[in-house]
């Protein structure tokens, strides 16, 4: 039987951002005040995200792996603080190149800002295969799927619409079309009906015409939405 997997959608959208992330700071010109402004803010966006969630994690998940697990559940919370360490490095690159005047200081600030934002990736997607690799099997081993989902909901409750509403459309595109139909239908049983409504919504405006059509097809014969 598969188990119910906490980190799955959510870390599907996190690699989705991180990578479109990366290929837009190679893509942009810090001698352009606009670009420079885009990439930036699609950092700060990046590390603040990361952030929130791996608050989430440290108040949810780490306290039911520390119960049986001690060991395990202080390496997760150490790989929090490198990854908290690293983010704090990019934001004094980012300071400096914002108070930078010359443009070789932007250059330098710049280059430093992609250097650790590669690093701050790799960090994080090495981090999120151990969660899936690791942390999974042992919340299995001593915890229910309806005990997880429980787990689950509490942290979507407490990281805020200001997060998951402009989070959401990073897991639609990270998602493959049953993953999202099988959100879709989770929301839809859990949660408000201007939530599902809501996600319904950011599935249209992200996803492709022909992809869109195909999951209407899909709602609209498993009655989630109205013929």
């Amino acid at each position: 039987m598969q188990r119910y997997n906490l980190f799955h959608k959510i870390h599907k959208g996190l690699r989705a951002l991180l990578y479109d992330t990366s290929m837009l700071l190679q893509r942009i010109d810090f001698t352009i005040d606009e670009e420079a402004a885009d990439g930036i803010g699609r950092v700060q966006f990046v590390l603040s995200l990361f952030d929130r969630f791996q608050e989430s994690e440290d108040a949810f998940i780490l306290p039911v792996m520390m119960t049986y697990e001690p060991g395990v559940a202080d390496a997760f919370e150490q790989d929090h603080e490198e990854a908290f360490l690293l983010s704090e490095k990019i934001t004094t690159q980012i300071n400096g190149f914002r108070k930078a005047s010359l443009p070789l200081e932007k250059l330098t600030f710049s280059n430093e800002i992609i250097t650790l934002f590669e690093e701050y990736t790799l960090f994080n997607i090495l981090h999120m295969a151990r969660e899936e690799q690791l942390a999974n099997k042992l919340l299995w081993r001593y915890y229910t799927d309806a005990e997880l989902k429980k787990i689950a909901r509490k942290i979507i409750n407490t990281t805020g619409s200001d997060v998951l509403q402009p989070y959401s459309k990073w897991m639609i595109r990270g998602l493959n079309n049953n993953e999202i139909v099988g959100w879709l239908k989770e929301v839809k049983c859990t949660a408000p009906e201007m939530e599902f409504r809501s996600l319904l919504k950011t599935a249209e405006d992200e996803l492709q015409p022909s992809r869109w059509h195909v999951l209407q097809d899909v709602l609209t014969s498993g009655t989630l939405l109205a013929n």
